[in-house]
């Protein structure tokens, strides 16, 4: 963000949501538009979504149970998945590293953003899915009370991972 002239519009997916929002709150005259998709301001809060034992479990299951881990994560975001997809999702997941994974978990623990959305001045749009598995759609409610100006859309029946299933032109439409 730093590196451009003039600000910038970020779009972020659950832990991208996250960090799109710490960007926008740490450097808020650099972003003028803010679009977050399962977006949460604290990730180990049990109404927020995942309790801190979740998270642990999962850290665990990286370095035990790697592809049992990524499955279950993957059925959570896609519910219905096949197995063919699922497959080829665990097998696009080979490249990701133990330490790449553990620091984004890490990153979800201990990341606590309510106390730095007041500082954000971008024009903000929350997009939730209505059938999210991994953050409670009420999250987009108490992140709008932390930003009342931000516009609110709950996609009823998406799951959690909306870039997947929502097409290019419904994708267009959240973010114009």
């Amino acid at each position: 963000v730093k590196a451009v002239d003039s600000p910038v519009s970020l779009v972020g997916w659950s832990l991208g949501a996250m960090v799109a929002t710490e960007v926008a709150a740490l450097e808020p005259a650099r972003v003028k538009k803010l679009v977050l998709l399962a977006g949460t301001t604290r990730f180990s809060q049990a109404e927020d979504g995942a309790a801190d034992p979740v998270l642990r479990v999962l850290l665990q299951k990286i370095r035990n149970s790697r592809n049992e881990m990524l499955r279950d994560f993957f059925s959570a975001c896609l519910p219905g998945l096949s197995q063919d997809r699922l497959a080829r999702k665990l097998e696009d997941a080979k490249s990701w590293s133990n330490e790449l994974l553990e620091e984004g978990l890490r990153y979800l623990r201990d990341r606590e953003l309510a106390t730095r959305i007041p500082r954000i001045s971008a024009a903000t749009l929350l997009v939730h899915g209505g059938q999210d598995q991994i953050i409670a759609p009420e999250a987009m409610l108490r992140f709008k009370q932390l930003l009342p100006d931000a516009l609110t859309r709950e996609i009823s029946g998406a799951p959690h991972a909306l870039p997947e299933t929502l097409s290019e032109e419904e994708l267009t439409g959240v973010v114009a």
